[in-house]
């Protein structure tokens, strides 16, 4: 089984490099027989760098109708990598990361595809069922698709928010934290008064005590990140990022958006979500964050 699924992708990378293409879709085309199949169900496991390169070429190569194009329905691209389950490991998938964005965004440029992720790329973690994909890449690992953004919308009011704790659920340093979005755009979230972020410090605007006296508030903290999240201010409404100390795609704790008593969990340090009035934020594995908007 290892080796099939070695050996086509091989064929595929030869070729693209080669530039003697296959009639089919690089991601149904089988190198024992040189005919289209639907058994190449795999992961693209081996070595980190050698599959971030290859997973690069066979998006690009899915794009190549879209060369010159100026379309802005392609502006906001997601790649979505196929997991095997929801607490899957992080490092069976090491090489879908940032350098494998920054490298697809130069070999699209590269291939006259500028149009295609212009406004952002998004890696997205999910298992079979929760991919939405539009185009398939490699069956059963990877898919891409295109998200429709909010439009945006300009108002003379702007929006204040409040961020309390749910009882029993950990330990902020203050009884709640007024967000003022017209003060400030980016609110940090973590344990203790700074973080580290991407060989960066940063200060929390919305703290989760360090060390509080009380040991289930402690046990409860100790599982958010120092850089957990962020909540964002744009177009009059707030967002929910996760850090990735707050993202277990990077290694780090779960953050997840509760709406309607549904918890969605963050899978990744790119993508924002809009927080409504009444939802929740969980931060680890049990601290529970209350957000409570002027506009309902």
């Amino acid at each position: 089984m290892w080796n099939s699924i070695k050996k086509g992708f091989e064929f595929v990378t030869r070729v693209m490099v080669g530039g003697n293409e296959p009639d089919a879709d690089s991601s149904d085309f089988s190198p024992e027989t040189g005919t289209a199949t639907a058994d190449v169900d795999t992961d693209i496991l081996d070595n980190a760098i050698d599959n971030r390169d290859r997973a690069v070429k066979l998006i690009v190569d899915t794009m190549k109708s879209a060369i010159g194009t100026t379309a802005s329905a392609l502006a906001h691209l997601v790649i979505w990598v196929q997991v095997d389950s929801p607490d899957y490991d992080p490092l069976a998938y090491a090489w879908a990361d940032d350098k494998m964005l920054d490298n697809l965004r130069l070999a699209l440029d590269n291939a006259m595809l500028e149009a295609v992720g212009a406004g952002s790329i998004t890696l997205r973690f999910a298992v079979k069922e929760d991919i939405k994909a539009s185009r398939t890449v490699v069956k059963n690992a990877l898919y891409c698709s295109w998200q429709i953004p909010e439009p945006e919308t300009h108002t003379d009011g702007h929006n204040n928010a409040r961020i309390s704790l749910i009882s029993g659920s950990g330990s902020l340093e203050q009884e709640y934290y007024i967000l003022d979005g017209e003060k400030k755009s980016v609110y940090h979230i973590g344990r203790g008064h700074t973080g580290q972020h991407s060989g960066s410090y940063r200060i929390n605007d919305i703290v989760i005590e360090n060390a509080p006296a009380d040991e289930t508030a402690m046990q409860a903290n100790s599982f958010v990140s120092s850089a957990h999240a962020d909540i964002i201010y744009r177009n009059n409404r707030f967002y929910l990022k996760a850090c990735p100390g707050g993202c277990r795609s990077t290694g780090g704790s779960p953050t997840k958006l509760i709406h309607n008593e549904k918890a969605l969990e963050l899978s990744d340090v790119h993508s924002m979500h809009p927080i409504n009035h009444g939802d929740m934020i969980e931060l680890g594995k049990s601290v529970l964050l209350l957000f409570s908007s002027d506009k309902q």
